[in-house]
């Protein structure tokens, strides 16, 4: 009884009682929802040609060389990238043995894995990132973090307010936004170069979204 009343037990519980469910769903998620965008970047398809592309360009073009490889290589590698960079992150942010592995097989990390959903993974390696580098004094990994973590910006944002809001000096939070931006300038540039109208292609991209969520004021 002791067990059931842990919170570990219950959240195990959680995830055995979940997964059915998402074994149901499997044939939905595994659309390759953001491997494809990449591998396809690097084939030649346009930015924006596809309702996949959901997300600025210079997000993708990290994975891009994923296109490169022959089929299923690109298929076969996306989960494995995206468990690189979830457990690493989860870890980073403090989860430890029994509390990382039922996150790692719940419903939301497998259907991550699932999906090679990189966004998400690589926004929890750098909110998990900045968490320990904040703890740690590594002031240049917080900005380095934040870059990361803003692949998700939606789901991030709360995390990266309270870690830009707390405990800082001006020396410090000058080295992490130098640092993120050592990161976010080149990989922006990187995308101008590669499809100089890449940013007027995505405000469209968010204004038709927008649009099917019933936004229209956007």
């Amino acid at each position: 009884m002791g067990w059931f009343r842990s919170r570990y037990g219950w959240a195990w519980l959680a995830t055995f009682v979940s997964l059915p469910l998402l074994v149901l769903s499997l044939p939905v998620l595994s659309s390759g929802f953001d491997y494809w965008p990449a591998q396809a970047l690097a084939r030649n398809v346009r930015y924006g040609d596809s309702f996949l592309f959901a997300y600025p360009l210079p997000v993708y073009l990290p994975f891009a060389p994923l296109g490169v490889l022959a089929d299923p290589w690109p298929r076969l590698l996306a989960p494995v990238i995206c468990v690189a960079f979830l457990g690493p992150g989860l870890w980073l942010w403090g989860a430890r043995r029994v509390v990382l592995v039922a996150a790692m097989v719940s419903p939301v990390a497998v259907g991550v894995l699932v999906n090679s959903n990189f966004s998400t993974a690589v926004a929890v390696f750098g909110v998990g990132l900045a968490s320990w580098a904040k703890r740690s004094g590594h002031h240049p990994l917080v900005g380095l973090g934040v870059a990361l973590g803003l692949w998700r910006p939606a789901n991030t944002l709360p995390v990266i307010l309270v870690l830009l809001a707390s405990g800082w000096r001006w020396r410090q939070l000058l080295e992490a936004v130098a640092a993120g931006a050592l990161f976010l300038l080149p990989i922006t540039a990187l995308a101008f170069l590669y499809q100089p109208d890449w940013l007027a292609t995505y405000r469209q991209i968010i204004g038709l979204y927008a649009g099917l969520a019933g936004l229209h004021w956007l």
